[in-house]
Protein backbone atom coordinates (compact mmCIF):
# COMPACT_ATOMS: atom_id res chain seq x y z
CA UNK A 1 0.00 0.00 0.00
CA UNK A 2 2.76 2.36 1.02
CA UNK A 3 5.22 1.30 -2.10
CA UNK A 4 8.32 1.09 -0.03
CA UNK A 5 10.33 -1.77 1.50
CA UNK A 6 8.91 -3.42 4.46
CA UNK A 7 12.60 -2.81 6.78
CA UNK A 8 11.56 0.91 6.49
CA UNK A 9 8.18 0.15 8.54
CA UNK A 10 7.96 0.08 12.05
CA UNK A 11 4.45 -0.98 13.66
CA UNK A 12 3.54 -0.47 17.47
CA UNK A 13 0.44 -2.57 18.05
CA UNK A 14 -1.80 -2.40 20.74
CA UNK A 15 -4.10 -5.31 21.67
CA UNK A 16 -8.05 -3.86 21.75
CA UNK A 17 -11.36 -5.93 23.08
CA UNK A 18 -11.42 -9.65 21.54
CA UNK A 19 -13.34 -9.62 18.31
CA UNK A 20 -14.28 -12.33 15.93
CA UNK A 21 -12.50 -11.79 12.40
CA UNK A 22 -10.98 -9.04 11.16
CA UNK A 23 -13.15 -5.95 12.21
CA UNK A 24 -11.77 -2.40 12.41
CA UNK A 25 -7.76 -3.95 12.97
CA UNK A 26 -7.00 -3.26 9.05
CA UNK A 27 -8.78 -0.16 9.10
CA UNK A 28 -7.11 0.98 11.71
CA UNK A 29 -3.55 -0.38 10.56
CA UNK A 30 -3.64 1.35 7.10
CA UNK A 31 -5.39 4.79 8.54
CA UNK A 32 -2.44 5.30 10.92
CA UNK A 33 0.36 4.00 7.58
CA UNK A 34 -1.68 6.16 4.82
CA UNK A 35 -1.68 9.33 7.23
CA UNK A 36 2.11 8.69 8.37
CA UNK A 37 3.21 8.97 5.09
CA UNK A 38 1.62 11.82 4.41
CA UNK A 39 2.51 14.11 7.28
CA UNK A 40 6.38 12.10 7.66
CA UNK A 41 5.64 11.78 11.33
CA UNK A 42 4.62 8.48 13.40
CA UNK A 43 1.19 8.34 13.89
CA UNK A 44 -1.02 6.68 16.25
CA UNK A 45 -4.82 5.44 15.46
CA UNK A 46 -7.27 4.63 18.23
CA UNK A 47 -10.92 4.16 17.40
CA UNK A 48 -13.31 4.76 19.70
CA UNK A 49 -16.38 2.28 20.85
CA UNK A 50 -18.65 4.73 18.38
CA UNK A 51 -16.07 4.62 15.78
CA UNK A 52 -15.94 0.92 15.15
CA UNK A 53 -19.60 0.70 15.62
CA UNK A 54 -20.28 3.81 13.55
CA UNK A 55 -18.14 2.47 10.61
CA UNK A 56 -17.19 -0.95 10.32
CA UNK A 57 -18.92 -3.65 8.87
CA UNK A 58 -22.43 -4.94 8.92
CA UNK A 59 -24.10 -8.73 8.81
CA UNK A 60 -25.69 -8.59 5.29
CA UNK A 61 -29.57 -8.98 5.48
CA UNK A 62 -31.55 -11.90 3.98
CA UNK A 63 -34.78 -12.45 2.94
CA UNK A 64 -36.18 -16.05 2.14
CA UNK A 65 -39.72 -17.07 0.19
CA UNK A 66 -39.64 -20.84 0.32
CA UNK A 67 -42.64 -22.98 -0.93
CA UNK A 68 -42.71 -26.52 0.01
CA UNK A 69 -44.98 -29.80 -0.89
CA UNK A 70 -45.05 -32.84 1.56
CA UNK A 71 -47.57 -36.13 0.29
CA UNK A 72 -49.75 -37.69 2.43
CA UNK A 73 -47.01 -39.85 4.11
CA UNK A 74 -45.13 -36.90 5.38
CA UNK A 75 -42.35 -37.30 3.09
CA UNK A 76 -41.14 -33.82 1.54
CA UNK A 77 -41.78 -34.03 -2.38
CA UNK A 78 -41.05 -30.40 -3.94
CA UNK A 79 -39.03 -27.26 -2.59
CA UNK A 80 -39.16 -23.68 -4.59
CA UNK A 81 -35.95 -21.11 -3.29
CA UNK A 82 -36.08 -17.98 -3.93
CA UNK A 83 -33.92 -15.76 -2.11
CA UNK A 84 -32.81 -12.40 -2.05
CA UNK A 85 -29.38 -11.66 -0.91
CA UNK A 86 -26.90 -8.67 0.18
CA UNK A 87 -22.81 -8.89 -1.15
CA UNK A 88 -20.03 -8.05 0.59
CA UNK A 89 -19.63 -4.42 0.06
CA UNK A 90 -16.32 -4.11 1.50
CA UNK A 91 -14.27 -1.63 -0.02
CA UNK A 92 -10.40 -1.28 0.23
CA UNK A 93 -9.79 0.73 2.98
CA UNK A 94 -6.30 2.08 1.78
CA UNK A 95 -8.18 3.28 -1.63
CA UNK A 96 -10.89 4.98 0.06
CA UNK A 97 -7.51 6.92 1.70
CA UNK A 98 -6.42 7.97 -1.28
CA UNK A 99 -9.65 9.02 -2.77
CA UNK A 100 -9.99 6.03 -5.32
CA UNK A 101 -12.65 3.58 -3.77
CA UNK A 102 -15.25 2.12 -5.43
CA UNK A 103 -18.23 0.05 -4.05
CA UNK A 104 -19.25 -2.70 -5.60
CA UNK A 105 -21.43 -1.86 -9.25
CA UNK A 106 -23.38 -5.07 -8.79
CA UNK A 107 -24.26 -7.13 -6.04
CA UNK A 108 -23.94 -10.67 -5.76
CA UNK A 109 -26.35 -13.17 -5.56
CA UNK A 110 -28.12 -13.90 -2.19
CA UNK A 111 -27.56 -17.47 -0.76
CA UNK A 112 -30.12 -19.52 -2.28
CA UNK A 113 -30.54 -21.74 0.87
CA UNK A 114 -30.42 -24.82 1.61
CA UNK A 115 -28.99 -26.58 -1.47
CA UNK A 116 -26.82 -29.33 -2.65
CA UNK A 117 -23.55 -26.53 -2.46
CA UNK A 118 -24.94 -26.34 1.65
CA UNK A 119 -24.19 -29.72 2.09
CA UNK A 120 -28.25 -30.52 1.78
CA UNK A 121 -30.15 -31.66 4.92
CA UNK A 122 -33.33 -33.34 3.18
CA UNK A 123 -34.03 -35.60 0.69
CA UNK A 124 -36.04 -33.30 -1.77
CA UNK A 125 -37.07 -35.21 -5.44
CA UNK A 126 -37.41 -31.63 -6.70
CA UNK A 127 -35.83 -28.45 -5.81
CA UNK A 128 -35.33 -24.91 -7.71
CA UNK A 129 -33.40 -22.51 -6.42
CA UNK A 130 -33.13 -18.94 -7.58
CA UNK A 131 -30.66 -16.33 -5.93
CA UNK A 132 -32.05 -12.77 -6.14
CA UNK A 133 -29.41 -9.64 -5.77
CA UNK A 134 -30.47 -6.73 -3.76
CA UNK A 135 -29.22 -3.16 -5.60
CA UNK A 136 -26.18 -1.46 -3.76
CA UNK A 137 -25.93 1.98 -4.16
CA UNK A 138 -22.28 3.71 -4.36
CA UNK A 139 -21.78 4.45 -0.24
CA UNK A 140 -24.44 2.22 1.24
CA UNK A 141 -23.38 0.43 4.55
CA UNK A 142 -20.49 -2.35 4.50
CA UNK A 143 -21.47 -5.52 5.06
CA UNK A 144 -19.75 -8.37 5.25
CA UNK A 145 -20.00 -11.79 7.16
CA UNK A 146 -19.97 -11.84 11.09
CA UNK A 147 -19.71 -15.64 11.30
CA UNK A 148 -20.51 -18.94 8.90
CA UNK A 149 -21.15 -16.57 5.88
CA UNK A 150 -24.67 -16.63 4.65
CA UNK A 151 -25.31 -19.92 6.48
CA UNK A 152 -27.43 -18.86 9.60
CA UNK A 153 -30.05 -16.82 7.46
CA UNK A 154 -30.21 -19.36 5.30
CA UNK A 155 -31.18 -22.29 7.83
CA UNK A 156 -33.09 -19.67 10.20
CA UNK A 157 -35.39 -19.70 6.56
CA UNK A 158 -35.12 -23.71 5.98
CA UNK A 159 -35.91 -25.15 9.98
CA UNK A 160 -38.70 -23.21 10.35
CA UNK A 161 -40.17 -24.88 6.93
CA UNK A 162 -38.94 -28.11 7.94
CA UNK A 163 -41.04 -27.56 11.45
CA UNK A 164 -44.14 -26.18 9.27
CA UNK A 165 -43.86 -29.25 7.21
CA UNK A 166 -44.11 -31.22 10.37
CA UNK A 167 -47.16 -29.69 11.61
CA UNK A 168 -48.85 -29.73 8.15
CA UNK A 169 -48.15 -33.33 8.24
CA UNK A 170 -49.29 -33.85 12.35
CA UNK A 171 -45.89 -35.14 13.11
CA UNK A 172 -43.05 -34.83 15.60
CA UNK A 173 -40.52 -32.45 14.45
CA UNK A 174 -37.80 -35.03 14.87
CA UNK A 175 -39.77 -37.68 13.63
CA UNK A 176 -40.58 -35.76 10.17
CA UNK A 177 -36.29 -35.01 10.04
CA UNK A 178 -35.68 -38.04 10.25
CA UNK A 179 -37.92 -39.96 7.75
CA UNK A 180 -36.87 -36.98 4.96
CA UNK A 181 -33.13 -37.86 5.68
CA UNK A 182 -31.07 -40.49 3.21
CA UNK A 183 -29.20 -42.42 6.17
CA UNK A 184 -27.53 -44.57 3.57
CA UNK A 185 -25.24 -41.62 2.46
CA UNK A 186 -22.09 -40.33 4.39
CA UNK A 187 -23.67 -37.38 4.43
CA UNK A 188 -27.00 -38.38 5.45
CA UNK A 189 -25.39 -40.56 8.66
CA UNK A 190 -23.62 -37.41 9.49
CA UNK A 191 -27.04 -35.28 9.75
CA UNK A 192 -29.26 -38.44 11.50
CA UNK A 193 -25.79 -39.06 14.07
CA UNK A 194 -26.32 -35.13 15.45
CA UNK A 195 -30.21 -35.55 15.14
CA UNK A 196 -30.05 -38.57 17.55
CA UNK A 197 -26.89 -37.07 19.62
CA UNK A 198 -28.78 -33.69 20.15
CA UNK A 199 -32.42 -35.15 20.79
CA UNK A 200 -31.31 -38.40 22.97
CA UNK A 201 -29.15 -35.74 25.28
CA UNK A 202 -32.33 -33.51 25.46
CA UNK A 203 -34.37 -35.83 26.34
CA UNK A 204 -36.35 -35.36 23.77
CA UNK A 205 -39.97 -36.64 24.26
CA UNK A 206 -42.11 -37.45 20.63
CA UNK A 207 -45.04 -34.84 19.98
CA UNK A 208 -46.76 -32.61 17.44
CA UNK A 209 -45.40 -28.79 18.18
CA UNK A 210 -47.91 -26.83 20.72
CA UNK A 211 -49.78 -29.33 20.77
CA UNK A 212 -50.69 -28.58 24.31
CA UNK A 213 -52.67 -25.62 24.83
CA UNK A 214 -50.62 -23.17 27.68
CA UNK A 215 -51.94 -20.05 29.50
CA UNK A 216 -50.67 -17.45 31.59
CA UNK A 217 -48.15 -15.00 30.42
CA UNK A 218 -44.80 -17.15 30.69
CA UNK A 219 -44.94 -19.97 28.11
CA UNK A 220 -42.29 -22.95 27.68
CA UNK A 221 -41.13 -23.92 24.23
CA UNK A 222 -38.61 -26.96 22.46
CA UNK A 223 -37.49 -26.59 18.93
CA UNK A 224 -34.95 -28.49 16.85
CA UNK A 225 -32.91 -26.94 14.54
CA UNK A 226 -30.10 -28.13 11.78
CA UNK A 227 -27.08 -26.44 10.94
CA UNK A 228 -24.30 -26.62 8.65
CA UNK A 229 -20.51 -24.96 7.68
CA UNK A 230 -16.99 -25.51 6.97
CA UNK A 231 -18.66 -29.24 6.04
CA UNK A 232 -19.88 -30.24 9.82
CA UNK A 233 -23.01 -30.72 10.91
CA UNK A 234 -24.96 -29.64 13.98
CA UNK A 235 -28.20 -30.53 15.06
CA UNK A 236 -29.56 -28.29 18.31
CA UNK A 237 -32.22 -28.31 20.92
CA UNK A 238 -33.33 -25.08 22.61
CA UNK A 239 -35.38 -24.85 25.67
CA UNK A 240 -37.06 -20.99 25.64
CA UNK A 241 -39.46 -18.84 27.99
CA UNK A 242 -41.24 -16.44 26.26
CA UNK A 243 -42.78 -13.79 27.86
CA UNK A 244 -46.16 -12.70 25.68
CA UNK A 245 -46.45 -9.56 27.90
CA UNK A 246 -42.67 -8.40 27.96
CA UNK A 247 -41.88 -10.06 24.56
CA UNK A 248 -38.66 -11.38 26.11
CA UNK A 249 -37.60 -14.38 25.21
CA UNK A 250 -35.14 -16.16 27.28
CA UNK A 251 -33.04 -19.32 26.61
CA UNK A 252 -32.92 -22.12 29.09
CA UNK A 253 -31.04 -24.86 28.11
CA UNK A 254 -29.18 -25.47 24.91
CA UNK A 255 -28.00 -28.80 23.70
CA UNK A 256 -25.58 -29.08 20.71
CA UNK A 257 -24.37 -32.26 18.94
CA UNK A 258 -21.41 -31.25 16.28
CA UNK A 259 -19.68 -34.09 13.84
CA UNK A 260 -16.89 -32.32 12.49
CA UNK A 261 -15.66 -35.95 11.99
CA UNK A 262 -12.32 -37.04 13.65
CA UNK A 263 -11.92 -34.86 16.56
CA UNK A 264 -8.32 -34.22 17.70
CA UNK A 265 -8.46 -31.65 20.22
CA UNK A 266 -11.88 -31.74 22.53
CA UNK A 267 -11.60 -29.34 24.88
CA UNK A 268 -10.84 -26.51 21.53
CA UNK A 269 -13.69 -28.11 19.63
CA UNK A 270 -16.09 -28.33 22.11
CA UNK A 271 -15.13 -24.38 23.27
CA UNK A 272 -15.46 -23.14 19.96
CA UNK A 273 -19.20 -24.99 19.75
CA UNK A 274 -20.17 -22.84 23.12
CA UNK A 275 -18.98 -20.01 21.69
CA UNK A 276 -20.65 -19.94 18.50
CA UNK A 277 -23.44 -21.09 19.96
CA UNK A 278 -23.71 -17.95 22.50
CA UNK A 279 -22.62 -15.55 19.62
CA UNK A 280 -25.14 -17.14 17.54
CA UNK A 281 -27.92 -16.81 20.27
CA UNK A 282 -26.81 -13.15 20.35
CA UNK A 283 -27.28 -12.28 16.81
CA UNK A 284 -30.98 -14.11 16.98
CA UNK A 285 -32.30 -12.20 19.78
CA UNK A 286 -30.19 -8.80 20.54
CA UNK A 287 -27.85 -7.43 17.98
CA UNK A 288 -29.51 -5.42 14.97
CA UNK A 289 -27.83 -2.34 13.37
CA UNK A 290 -30.15 1.39 13.64
CA UNK A 291 -29.33 4.56 11.22
CA UNK A 292 -31.58 7.60 9.76
CA UNK A 293 -30.69 9.43 6.66
CA UNK A 294 -26.99 10.08 7.63
CA UNK A 295 -25.65 7.78 9.67
CA UNK A 296 -25.62 4.89 11.81
CA UNK A 297 -27.00 5.35 15.36
CA UNK A 298 -26.45 2.02 16.82
CA UNK A 299 -23.21 3.54 18.33
CA UNK A 300 -22.57 1.48 21.60
CA UNK A 301 -23.72 -1.56 23.62
CA UNK A 302 -27.09 -0.07 24.88
CA UNK A 303 -28.49 1.12 21.52
CA UNK A 304 -26.63 -2.23 19.90
CA UNK A 305 -27.56 -4.53 23.06
CA UNK A 306 -25.93 -7.95 23.32
CA UNK A 307 -26.81 -10.84 25.00
CA UNK A 308 -25.93 -10.83 28.59
CA UNK A 309 -24.45 -13.22 31.10
CA UNK A 310 -27.95 -13.26 33.28
CA UNK A 311 -29.73 -14.41 30.05
CA UNK A 312 -27.24 -16.78 28.83
CA UNK A 313 -28.49 -20.23 28.75
CA UNK A 314 -26.73 -23.51 29.95
CA UNK A 315 -25.37 -25.10 27.82
CA UNK A 316 -24.84 -29.26 26.80
CA UNK A 317 -22.25 -30.57 24.36
CA UNK A 318 -22.08 -33.60 22.27
CA UNK A 319 -18.80 -34.21 20.01
CA UNK A 320 -20.44 -37.17 17.54
CA UNK A 321 -17.56 -38.88 15.76
CA UNK A 322 -17.00 -42.61 14.48
CA UNK A 323 -18.57 -45.07 16.79
CA UNK A 324 -19.38 -42.78 19.81
CA UNK A 325 -20.83 -39.93 21.50
CA UNK A 326 -19.05 -37.72 23.99
CA UNK A 327 -20.57 -35.57 25.92
CA UNK A 328 -18.88 -32.89 27.42
CA UNK A 329 -18.97 -31.87 31.56
CA UNK A 330 -16.98 -29.33 33.03
CA UNK A 331 -13.81 -30.76 34.80
CA UNK A 332 -14.34 -34.09 32.62
CA UNK A 333 -13.47 -33.03 28.74
CA UNK A 334 -13.55 -36.38 27.33
CA UNK A 335 -16.07 -38.57 28.77
CA UNK A 336 -18.12 -41.32 26.26
CA UNK A 337 -21.20 -41.88 27.91
CA UNK A 338 -23.31 -43.30 25.32
CA UNK A 339 -22.28 -45.60 22.14
CA UNK A 340 -23.49 -44.41 18.72
CA UNK A 341 -27.03 -46.36 18.03
CA UNK A 342 -28.40 -44.28 14.70
CA UNK A 343 -27.21 -45.03 11.60
CA UNK A 344 -24.17 -46.82 10.12
CA UNK A 345 -21.07 -44.61 11.04
CA UNK A 346 -19.09 -44.38 8.00
CA UNK A 347 -14.90 -45.25 8.04
CA UNK A 348 -14.47 -42.29 5.71
CA UNK A 349 -15.50 -39.29 7.77
CA UNK A 350 -12.76 -36.78 7.69
CA UNK A 351 -12.02 -33.58 10.18
CA UNK A 352 -13.96 -30.70 9.11
CA UNK A 353 -14.34 -26.58 10.76
CA UNK A 354 -15.71 -26.46 14.39
CA UNK A 355 -15.01 -22.66 14.76
CA UNK A 356 -18.94 -21.68 13.43
CA UNK A 357 -21.74 -24.21 13.04
CA UNK A 358 -23.76 -24.01 15.61
CA UNK A 359 -23.87 -20.54 15.19
CA UNK A 360 -25.86 -21.44 12.21
CA UNK A 361 -28.48 -23.82 13.90
CA UNK A 362 -29.25 -21.79 16.87
CA UNK A 363 -32.05 -19.28 15.13
CA UNK A 364 -33.85 -21.97 13.59
CA UNK A 365 -34.19 -23.74 16.84
CA UNK A 366 -35.06 -20.60 18.76
CA UNK A 367 -37.82 -19.97 16.47
CA UNK A 368 -38.87 -23.46 16.47
CA UNK A 369 -39.36 -23.09 20.07
CA UNK A 370 -41.07 -19.70 20.19
CA UNK A 371 -43.55 -21.70 18.06
CA UNK A 372 -43.83 -24.51 20.56
CA UNK A 373 -44.83 -21.99 23.18
CA UNK A 374 -47.22 -19.91 21.36
CA UNK A 375 -48.46 -21.40 17.80
CA UNK A 376 -47.12 -17.97 15.97
CA UNK A 377 -44.47 -18.32 13.61
CA UNK A 378 -41.95 -15.30 13.97
CA UNK A 379 -40.10 -15.13 10.90
CA UNK A 380 -37.51 -11.97 11.33
CA UNK A 381 -34.50 -11.50 13.56
CA UNK A 382 -33.21 -10.57 15.70
CA UNK A 383 -36.55 -11.91 17.62
CA UNK A 384 -36.02 -8.90 20.09
CA UNK A 385 -38.90 -7.79 22.60
CA UNK A 386 -40.64 -5.49 19.98
CA UNK A 387 -40.55 -7.68 17.21
CA UNK A 388 -41.93 -10.65 19.43
CA UNK A 389 -44.79 -7.92 20.66
CA UNK A 390 -45.64 -6.82 17.23
CA UNK A 391 -46.22 -10.69 16.24
CA UNK A 392 -47.83 -11.92 18.89
CA UNK A 393 -50.48 -9.00 18.51
CA UNK A 394 -50.54 -9.49 14.77
CA UNK A 395 -51.38 -12.68 15.55
CA UNK A 396 -54.05 -12.49 18.07
CA UNK A 397 -52.14 -13.86 21.35
CA UNK A 398 -51.24 -10.49 23.09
Amino acid sequence: MLGIPANMIRVIWYEGSSSYGGGQQLQAVEQAASLSQKIGKPVRIQWMRWDQHGWDSYGPSHMYDVKAAINSSGKIVGMDWTSFGQPAGNIDTHLELLGTATWPSLPGAGNGGPTPSDSAVYNVPARRVLAKSQPVYSGSLKTSALRAPNAPQSYFASEQIADELAHAANMDPIAFRRQNIDGTTTLGSRWLSVLDAATIAAGWKAKVANSVAQTGDVRKGRGFGFGTFASTQVGLVADVEVNIKTGKIVAKHVTIAQNNGITVNLEGVTTQMSGAMIQGLSRCLYEQATWNKERVTSLDWVSYPILRFKDTPTVTLVNVHPGKYTVVKPGDESQDVMAGNTAAFDNGWALSGSGEPPQVAITGAIANAFFDATGVRIRQAPMNPATVRQVLKDAGVA
